[in-house]
């Protein structure tokens, strides 16, 4: 959902109506996620099981990484 938010601000950086672009893209997204549950033997909570498990992982890929960077020393970014 971030790079919908990317796309909205990109198509319009100085409306007041982003609420409006954002459900637009978002029931894009919907779209597209009933269409794959339509055109492939997966029933619905097998994707929604799937994007969950894939999700838990990235966060467990994330939590590691930033673990390792405290361990290593990496240091952060400078503020400015």
């Amino acid at each position: 959902m971030a790079y919908l938010g990317g796309v909205e601000i990109m198509l319009l950086p100085k409306a007041g109506s982003r609420g409006l672009v954002a459900g637009v893209l978002g029931a894009f997204l919907r779209l597209y996620f009933f269409l794959f549950v339509q055109t492939h033997r997966y029933g619905p909570g097998s994707c929604l099981a799937g994007r969950l498990w894939r999700r838990r992982r990235r966060w467990r890929l994330l939590a590691v990484l930033c673990c390792w960077r405290e361990r290593v020393g990496v240091p952060r970014a400078a503020a400015r």
